[in-house]
């Protein structure tokens, strides 16, 4: 027997299968309620929209007292259904009924509650936030876990269809600025090639305005000039020269002894202007002696029980030698025991870099802060769709012999803090749930 949610949707499909044909019903079932028709997306597959739409319908609550949401969309509805939809229409309000229905496994009555009483709960039951305008996509399963920590542990959904890519987390980060950020995360894999299937997959189900990725990369020490050092533990943000490819490249035969010429041949597509612009002034605030991933950073630790790694173990070999170690220089901008922040471009490949030569190559030739494994998957993706994109990293090794997996948990927390401080940062694009 269908539950209470399969029988709607059967009943709502015909009927919302494209942009206006949506924006017309929901237009003459809730026109007197702008709170409601705000919070509804109208766009998306749909099995997607159907789903979202009985998301946002019970997180609303009643129209008026008595008057469930959903119960005014499906009386909405009666005069453009036949005889035999208008009956279940009314047994769906009506009936009694105590069959249990599976889309409400939290009712552990001997007696199970009616589907009336469960239509009813559908708007009264707050769930969590939806219609996302931020997608956050991580590789690795300690970034997907940092960042669901750090907004508060989000539940998780299934979209509708066959196969992998239909499972993700929807949550909420309320802006300083007033209302709020809707974001959908997902887990992708290892690889530019899985970022950019699983970009175009969250785009399919959700039209957000632009996709983050967050997570780990390998850092770009550079000892001889203290400012531009990046060490473990620190985060390093896209800037506006965006995301380096430096697996797109010309090789040829060249010179008298025929060696390999390389070629890199990126062709960088700039982050999203308006990210690009709050962490222009979340560099500001830091002047003003602002910090907020900080304590954000802290507080995703600790419900974790994760800790930051002890600083002897923030070895640094030497490029040519890495059997010898050098000294971090002195840095005045680097608050102790806490990450810096660094902006800059952001090298991207399907290689796991573990050679200081090459890294420090692609440091001096393009200023590259990190190298990681995904981004220019990502930018790939939103470039075809239209939307924007921005990258935001935390530093666990230095892509050499020496790399391994000590600062990697604190790595994902530190970047995962960073973009719940920058969403915060940002008025938010939509109103606050209630």
């Amino acid at each position: 027997m269908p539950n209470i949610e399969d029988e709607i949707r059967d009943l709502l499909r015909p009927l919302m299968g494209d942009r206006d044909s949506r924006r017309a019903r929901l237009a003459r079932a809730f026109g007197e309620f702008p709170g409601l028709l705000d919070r509804i997306n109208p766009d998306g597959e749909t099995g997607v929209f159907l789903s979202l739409l009985l998301q946002t319908i019970r997180a609303y609550g009643d129209l008026e007292p008595g008057l469930p949401a959903i119960h005014a969309l499906l009386e909405s509805i009666k005069s453009e259904v036949g005889a035999g939809d208008r009956q279940r229409i009314d047994s769906i309000i009506q009936r009694p009924g105590d069959e249990s229905d599976p889309a409400y496994p939290q009712h552990t009555h001997t007696k199970r509650p009616s589907q009336s009483t469960q239509v009813t709960a559908m708007s009264q039951e707050v769930k969590p936030p939806v219609l996302p305008t931020v997608g956050i996509i991580t590789a690795l399963p300690h970034e997907s876990a940092a960042i669901r920590a750090v907004l508060g542990n989000p539940p998780d959904i299934s979209v509708p269809g066959e196969g992998a890519g239909r499972r993700y987390w929807m949550g909420e980060v309320k802006s300083a600025k007033g209302g709020s950020h809707r974001v959908v995360i997902a887990q992708a894999g290892v690889g530019t090639n899985i970022a950019a299937i699983r970009a175009n997959l969250l785009l399919t189900y959700f039209p957000v305005d632009v996709i983050i990725m967050c997570g780990i990369a390998g850092g770009i020490p550079h000892p001889s000039k203290p400012d531009d050092h990046v060490r473990l533990g620190d985060i390093v943000v896209s800037n506006v020269k965006g995301i380096i490819q430096y697996d797109s490249v010309k090789r040829t035969l060249g010179g008298e002894e025929r060696e390999v010429i390389e070629e890199i041949r990126s062709s960088p597509h700039h982050p999203s202007a308006l990210l690009i612009e709050a962490v222009d002034l979340l560099e500001s605030d830091k002047y003003l002696g602002q910090y907020p991933w900080e304590s954000l950073l802290r507080d995703g630790l600790a419900s974790l029980k994760w800790t930051r790694p002890d600083e002897a173990t923030d070895k640094l070999a030497d490029s040519a030698d890495r059997s010898l170690f050098l000294e971090h220089p002195v840095d005045p901008n680097r608050r102790p025991g806490e990450p810096r922040v660094f902006l800059g471009p952001i090298a991207s490949a399907n290689t796991l870099l573990k050679d200081p030569v090459r890294r420090d190559a692609l440091r001096d030739r393009f200023g590259v802060k990190a190298v990681e494994m995904e981004a220019s998957g990502i930018v790939d993706a939103t470039w075809t769709r239209g939307v924007g994109y921005f990258v935001v990293r935390g530093i666990c090794d230095y892509c050499d012999g020496n790399k391994g997996d000590v600062w990697q948990k604190y790595a994902a927390c530190a970047a995962a803090a960073y973009v719940r401080a920058l969403l915060e940062s940002m008025p938010g694009a939509a109103p606050e749930n209630p």
